[in-house]
């Protein structure tokens, strides 16, 4: 018999027509479903912060996916402010959280990014897993969420970065940068660099199963020609995922 004092584990559900609207899964040694890739990645990320605790209020950013919000919420048992860019998004959101009786511990808004107002010294850990790398410039953003985060809080991100080895063509990634520029714009926002880590043979490894395993998945049309771009992108070392954390710097 269970014990009702051990919370059940997240369930992690995976589309895969909407296979863009994903942070990379992580692979290890052999390709692994969709739902365990992206599992995969969340405990990656847990490792790499400092603890999570009950009384914490996490802030994360959301163009859509819900999986990042609700696994923080489901774990920890927190306090988590999902912010979206458009009214859609956070109706996707919000529906996907009302499926999952998860209401009393998440609030969802929508506020364009580059627009954000933030509660001051508010939040202790603010997430964005694979939703930024497109805006234009992040630094007003970075600054915003510099303001809003405690003493010593912490900024992760989970971004596709641009190397610059080759030119990227693909509508949605026309303004990538790359790790170094992000870096700079968190120094310029009042940021230390925590950890920052490239992933060129996971971005690799995740292009391929997703290749590999289209067919079955039902990913086709211009969807499988996007995703067969950013395939060839990652073999030629053109674009990759990567970490990178920061903390608000104390003046």
């Amino acid at each position: 018999m269970a014990d009702a004092n051990i919370p059940v584990p997240y369930s992690f559900l995976y589309n895969s027509k909407n296979w863009e609207s994903y942070p990379i899964g992580l692979h290890k040694k052999n390709i692994a479903k969709n739902e365990q890739a992206q599992k995969n990645t969340m405990e990656k990320v847990m490792k790499l912060l400092p603890g999570i605790k009950k009384s914490s209020k996490l802030l994360v950013l959301s163009r859509g996916n819900t999986h990042v919000a609700e696994y923080l919420a489901h774990e920890y048992m927190c306090t988590v402010d999902v912010i979206c860019d458009t009214p859609e998004q956070a109706k996707i959101v919000e529906k996907s959280i009302a499926s999952k009786e998860l209401g009393e511990k998440m609030s969802v808004k929508h506020n364009k990014f580059t627009e954000l107002m933030l509660d001051r010294e508010h939040y202790d850990i603010a997430f964005s897993l694979g939703e930024l790398y497109n805006e234009d410039d992040t630094l007003l953003l970075f600054k915003e969420i510099a303001r809003s985060l405690v003493p010593e809080g912490r900024f992760f991100m989970l971004e596709i970065f641009d190397t610059f080895e080759d030119e990227v063509e693909l509508a949605g990634y026309e303004n990538i940068t790359s790790m170094d520029n992000i870096l700079r714009r968190g120094r310029r926002a009042d940021f230390e660099r925590v950890y920052a880590k490239a992933l060129p043979e996971k971005s690799k490894q995740y292009y391929k199963a997703l290749v590999e395993k289209s067919a079955e998945n039902g990913i086709k049309g211009d969807s499988l020609a996007r995703l067969k771009k950013l395939h060839d992108f990652a073999e030629n070392n053109a674009i990759m995922w990567g970490f990178i954390q920061f903390q608000k710097r104390n003046i």
